[in-house]
């Protein structure tokens, strides 16, 4: 008992400090580091496009339960196919609202600045650099906003 109750003392004593901070469109961040000067990109999701099954279509000398059995085989083919267009629009609405913030980030004139992954150092974006992701973003928003 001694024992676990040391154990739980050591692991809360290495709790971080979080920063709560909130950027311009009022969304309430929570992190370990010090806010950005300038918010960075979001990734974007991937649309693809899924086709549900489509079933045999012709005519059939087949009993009433079978025929039951394809009625039923047909609603459920067309409930799938509205469930995965509502995910897919549901997917590009997101792609769009991140697109647009993407793109109001880097027309704002801030610097920004991002993190190479590898060795954690801090690099600004230079102007030809930014000049093309404003392009990519617009291409984005034009995709997925329309």
């Amino acid at each position: 008992m001694n024992k676990l109750l040391i154990v739980l003392l050591l692991v809360s004593s290495n709790s971080f400090a979080a920063t709560k901070w909130v950027d311009e469109k009022g969304q309430t961040h929570y992190t370990d580091q010090l806010p950005p000067t300038h918010a960075r990109a979001k990734d974007l999701k991937e649309v693809k496009e899924i086709t549900p099954p489509v079933a045999a279509s012709g005519v059939s000398d087949s009993k009433p339960s079978e025929d039951k059995k394809e009625l039923a085989k047909s609603k459920k083919e067309a409930a799938d196919k509205l469930a995965i267009e509502a995910k897919q629009k549901e997917v590009k609405a997101s792609n769009c609202t991140a697109s647009q913030q993407n793109l109001a980030n880097l027309k704002d004139g801030m610097r920004v600045a991002t993190v190479d992954p590898k060795t954690g150092e801090r690099a600004y974006m230079e102007d030809d650099e930014r000049a093309k992701k404003v392009t990519q973003y617009q291409q984005d928003v034009n995709k997925y906003c329309n």
